[in-house]
């Protein structure tokens, strides 16, 4: 009798982890189902909570008016419109065609004085990753000098940051602002006879600024007297590219302005 009530004992011990363990399990499988369920909620509303932040950017930017590759709201008024994309040149503002047109291009404007004297080159861009402030496809300038030591100079001038590489975006039609000088090495008077000559050209195929007219105008810096106007395409076809400018004399200060330029987009 006493084994038997012993087995039983026995038995009863075993069944009672048996059903412990099956409980253990169950409220296991329990918390894992919950922690599944939060978690897919919360990812879910996480998404929602992004496409409603996109929605509300586009909605905004719709009642604002539509964004123009310049960085500027086409509601804006013209005054308004003076500062192109944060980029104010010292040229007096920069003003852009109403007309967006993208297109790659790149305009070689080599400043050339007489040997033994050293040249130099400014290029005007329309690349895909540049933007209207300066960036990495942007140059600044720096002068070089052969044994003469004395150089022509040409640059762009943006904020007052002088640039030989001026990258805009494909749709940019900004106005360009450019500056002739000269330049010594030593940083004195420059006091030479040179003939003197602007020569623009086209150099990459595929890089043209198709469907865009380019004026290159020279002006008076003070009355912004526009004093002589070529159309850049027709200056490279019928020309040779080159433009004859008054030639150099007398005393200049290195690298103090002597003409004025600025290369438009239509």
């Amino acid at each position: 009798m006493l084994k038997l009530s012993m087995k039983k004992g026995e038995i009863k011990s075993k069944n009672l982890f048996l059903i412990i363990g099956i409980v253990a399990v169950i409220i296991a499988l329990v918390l894992i189902a919950v922690f599944i369920f939060t978690f897919e909620k919360n990812t879910t509303k996480k998404d929602l909570s992004g496409v409603n932040s996109e929605s509300k950017e586009s909605t905004e930017k719709s009642e604002l008016g539509t964004i123009s590759p310049l960085g500027e709201n086409e509601n804006n008024s013209q005054e308004e419109t003076e500062s192109v994309a944060g980029r104010r040149v010292s040229g007096g503002g920069s003003v852009a065609s109403s007309q967006s047109i993208s297109a790659l291009g790149k305009l070689e404007i080599i400043n050339k004085i007489d040997p033994p004297y050293t040249n130099h080159a400014c290029d005007i861009v329309h690349w895909g990753d540049a933007t209207e402030e300066a960036d990495d496809y942007d140059h600044i300038y720096g002068a070089m000098y052969n044994p003469s030591n004395i150089a022509a100079k040409i640059i762009s001038d943006v904020d007052g940051t002088e640039l030989d590489v001026d990258s805009r975006p494909l749709t940019s039609m900004s106005i360009i602002y450019l500056e002739l000088s000269l330049m010594s090495s030593s940083g004195g008077t420059v006091s030479i006879e040179s003939a003197n000559s602007l020569v623009l050209s086209l150099p990459l195929e595929g890089y043209e600024f198709e469907g865009k007219t380019l004026t290159l105008q020279q002006y008076d810096y003070t009355s912004r007297e526009t004093l002589v106007s070529y159309n850049v395409r027709d200056v490279i076809n019928n020309q040779g590219g080159i433009i004859e400018l008054e030639d150099i004399t007398g005393s200049h200060d290195s690298g103090v302005p002597y003409a004025y330029f600025k290369l438009s987009f239509s």
